[in-house]
């Protein structure tokens, strides 16, 4: 009975992860790194290269940065099946999404936990409005976690005594430099967490430890040159506390007052910047961030549902309390209270990392963990026998929450987001495609977002053709600045509004209504003389945003 039990629980648990992640995936818009993302997985499956020309490269240049390869090479069969879509681009994500979480079960198997915080961490993981918000757009996240929780179990089964798994370990440590920047950090963070624990047990082979780690590094050594002093640098350095401007200014400013001896040693680089990371680390823990609105970027949570649910971080003190409170403490609650405590540390580095949910994701992991052992200790202390009214409450406040998440998520979140998703351009540039036909010229607006990524995405557009574009507006037609995709299309900024003595007869316009159009005044109500409106492009409050126009002759 008991085990059909836990395959009933499983199935149950694995089917709700399951429909959380793929369920009307292209309920929201792809936002712009998902579609640069996307076009330059279409670029690498059709030319091997991405859309700026470099063949099979090891970090990959967009218009407006250099990105980490791994997510574009791993989005590539799923363009190929799926096509140029939000299927395409987001099943990536909801497929690693799916194996982070059952990489986390193996390791609570590995771990020997008991079948409470199983299923208990499982079911957290599995409904968890952090992780499912990851799985459901085209982000770096749940690719990285998989690979780096592949890494720590097959590291830790090595020094266990599995040499295949410390080489596939080693293997996936490496390879997740190629996910994201992070990547750099974790690792250390990682590997050095997992053979501390074995090294305090006197149970690591030093010998097969080196040439692992010589591996992982063989594994990175192409990566490495663009994380030290490339590309890779190059971000970090633009995100790091360490070389702000702003926290550079501070000093300045402070030591423009008080340039003392005793100034210099309260008030310098250091204790700034120190300050800083201090606070980004205790941020990571707060009621804002984990149960109030999350990261202040409306894409990456919900603000109006916490990124974790009020009855997990219960659980989450209380399997703390009881940790903390036993004699004996096994190699797997070790592993999982260092996962906790290093979790935030990348984010704490970078300057927004106050609440940053991408760069704070692992923590997802760790807080699913100890929300389980909480269930194991209210077990362990039969409160749930003796005061089982308590424990029903529990139950139905968790299902409560999980049921206002998902009202929100559905009938609310798309309506209060739609500007963070960049609502309307895949109707814009369908119908761009459609009308165009019939036009000589194509102005599309190009200043309230960079249009062309979206044109590109969406029309499928032939990547040779970009490789050495200039995506700058430094040509000059009249009073608009512009430059061009083809003979045909125009990227524009028409200025604050649309000067009708610029337009030309037999030339389709893209216009916004917040960049060009005087006021709340509605142009696919009444539009101005001289103007013909084609189509208007709503927001989900029924507000225009787009318009496409041509001169009316």
């Amino acid at each position: 009975m008991k085990k059909w039990l836990l395959y009933g629980a499983l199935i149950v648990i694995v089917l709700t992860a399951l429909f959380l992640r793929v369920y009307r995936l292209n309920y929201l818009e792809l936002f712009g790194d998902e579609l640069d993302a996307g076009y330059q997985a279409y670029s690498l499956l059709t030319t091997g290269r991405d859309y700026k020309g470099h063949y099979l490269p090891l970090y990959i240049e967009s218009f407006s940065e250099w990105r980490a390869p791994l997510l574009m090479y791993v989005m590539v069969p799923f363009i190929k099946i799926f096509g140029l879509n939000e299927w395409g681009v987001r099943l990536t994500s909801a497929f690693f999404g799916l194996v982070s979480i059952f990489v986390f079960w193996r390791l609570l198997r590995f771990g020997k936990e008991s079948l409470v915080v199983l299923l208990g961490g499982f079911l957290f993981l599995a409904i968890s409005p952090w992780h499912v918000q990851y799985s459901r757009a085209g982000f770096e996240l749940t690719l990285l976690s998989s690979l780096l929780l592949l890494g720590v179990l097959w590291f830790w089964q090595g020094l266990e005594g599995s040499k295949i798994k410390m080489i596939g370990g080693a293997f996936s440590f490496g390879l997740s430099l190629y996910a994201y920047s992070t990547a750099n950090v974790y690792i250390i963070l990682l590997v050095a967490l997992v053979v501390g624990i074995e090294f305090a047990r006197l149970r690591v082979n030093f010998k097969f430890l080196t040439v692992s780690l010589v591996l992982l590094i063989v594994v990175a050594l192409p990566i490495i040159s663009q994380v030290l002093s490339g590309h890779g640098a190059d971000r970090f350095r633009l995100f790091s506390v360490f070389q702000n401007d702003v926290l550079i200014g501070q000093v300045n400013d402070y030591r423009k007052i008080d340039s003392s001896f005793l100034g210099k040693i309260f008030i310098n680089h250091i204790t700034i910047v120190g300050k800083k990371i201090m606070g980004n680390y205790a941020n990571a823990f707060g009621y804002s961030f984990l149960l109030g609105e999350g990261d202040v970027t409306f894409r990456h949570s919900l603000h109006f549902v916490g990124m974790i649910y009020w009855v997990q971080a219960f659980l989450v003190l209380i399997g703390l309390i009881y940790f903390f409170g036993k004699r004996n403490k096994s190699k797997s609650e070790i592993l999982w209270l260092g996962f906790l405590l290093l979790s935030p540390i990348p984010s704490s580095l970078t300057i927004d990392g106050a609440n940053h949910a991408s760069r704070l994701f692992l923590m997802v992991f760790p807080l699913a963990y100890w929300a389980g052992v909480g269930i194991k200790a209210v077990w362990l202390s039969k409160l749930w026998y003796k005061t089982w009214l308590l424990t029903i409450l529990g139950l139905l406040l968790l299902l409560f929450e999980f049921g206002f998440y998902q009202n929100y998520y559905w009938k609310h979140y798309q309506r209060e987001s739609w500007r963070w998703w960049q609502y309307g351009y895949k109707e814009v540039m369908s119908d761009v495609d459609a009308l165009g036909s019939s036009f000589t010229k194509i102005y599309i607006e190009n200043t309230y977002e960079p249009a062309l990524i979206r044109y590109l995405f969406w029309n499928a557009y032939d990547s040779h053709l970009v490789y050495h574009l200039d995506d700058e507006m430094k040509l000059l037609e009249g009073n608009w600045h512009y430059f061009s995709l083809n003979k045909k299309i125009r990227f524009v900024d028409y200025g604050p509004n649309l000067d009708q003595k610029e337009m030309q007869s037999n030339s389709l316009y893209i216009v916004s209504q917040s960049r060009n159009v005087p006021g709340d005044w509605n142009w696919g109500i009444n539009p101005p003389s001289g103007i013909k409106v084609l189509k208007t492009i709503y927001n989900p409050w029924n507000q225009p945003i787009f318009y496409l126009v041509t001169k009316n002759s």
